[in-house]
Parts: C-alpha cells; sequence; structure tokens
C-alpha cells in the first residue's frame, strides 16, 4: 500500500486532515476531484497509512466495513513481513524497519 484516500465534501475531508494531522501528526494533501464535484484527503507512505489504520481499527469497532478491514489486517501482515525479512536477512536498520 503507497496510497490511501477518502472521497467527500470539502468541509469533511479538511476535518478529516486536520485530525489526522492533530492526533497522529499525519500529514495529508487534499485534492478535486476532476470529474465531478467531490474532494479527496489523500496520504502516502506505509508508515503514515498504518497509523491512520490503527487509528481507525485498533481495537476493532463494533461496526466495520469488513473488505476494509481485511485490508488492514493485510497490510499490518505484509509490514510484519517486511519487518521480518529485513531481520532475518541481516539488513536492520531503524530507517527501513517498519515500527509497530
Amino acid at each position: 500500500v503507497t496510497s490511501f484516500k477518502i472521497t467527500s465534501t470539502l468541509d469533511m475531508c479538511e476535518s478529516i486532515k486536520k485530525i489526522f494531522k492533530e492526533k497522529l501528526n499525519v500529514h495529508c494533501s487534499i485534492t478535486k476531484s476532476p470529474i465531478s464535484e467531490v474532494w479527496n484527503v489523500g496520504v502516502g507512505g506505509n508508515r503514515q497509512i498504518k497509523s491512520i489504520m490503527k487509528f481507525l481499527y485498533e481495537p476493532k469497532p463494533k461496526l466495520v466495513l469488513d473488505r476494509k478491514y481485511n485490508k488492514y489486517l493485510e497490510l499490518k501482515d505484509k509490514i510484519q513481513r517486511i519487518n521480518d525479512g529485513f531481520k532475518i536477512g541481516g539488513f536492520h536498520h531503524d530507517k527501513y524497519v517498519l515500527k509497530k
């Protein structure tokens, strides 16, 4: 996963951006859709996306969209395998290891 996007109104996107910045120190961008009157708040980078998904899904809420929750579990597993690979292969540097 290299990007994460939420589509909504401009007001909602601005609110989401503020929450992500204040609570998670995640930097977002807001862009207007070229084909309609909707806006997107977007985030790039696995570390920032992991922070957002952890914020949304841990502990698991009572109400979730299964498809989105399963994507979170896939990302979490992928990051763990990457981290394990760095450790096993003898190449372990904090710059490259995604923290839990």
